[in-house]
């Protein structure tokens, strides 16, 4: 089991890396506290991603602004332009909660 310093560690390496890809942060104090206390070991990682899920069906539940995306055009046309995601099926919930197991089990993020 990771340290506390280990894992506040591996959250600024993460945050790091994600910002010099230029991806956006979550900067809401909500999810900066589970972190907080996924860093101190008072809950684990798969919590705070339970918890930062239902922030975000709240938050999407709550907008007035609703995005206006057809998401199935979309995919369609992205398989036109890269031929090769033509082959890539499309993954449930669950099955991509069980993706994200494995790939947590593969880079060994422990609790």
């Amino acid at each position: 089991m990771a340290t506390p310093d280990e894992r506040r560690a591996r959250w600024e390496k993460s945050l790091e890396q994600k910002i010099a890809l230029g991806f956006n942060v979550e900067t809401d104090p909500a999810f900066l506290g589970w972190i907080e206390e996924w860093i101190a070991g008072k809950i684990t990682i798969h919590e705070v991603q339970r918890r930062y899920a239902g922030f975000n069906r709240l938050r999407y539940q709550s907008s007035p602004i609703q995005p206006d995306v057809n998401l199935t055009g979309l995919l369609e046309k992205l398989r036109e332009g890269i031929p090769e995601l033509g082959d890539l099926p499309l993954q449930e919930t669950g099955e991509r909660t069980q993706t994200s197991r494995t790939i947590d089990a593969a880079w060994d993020i422990d609790e």
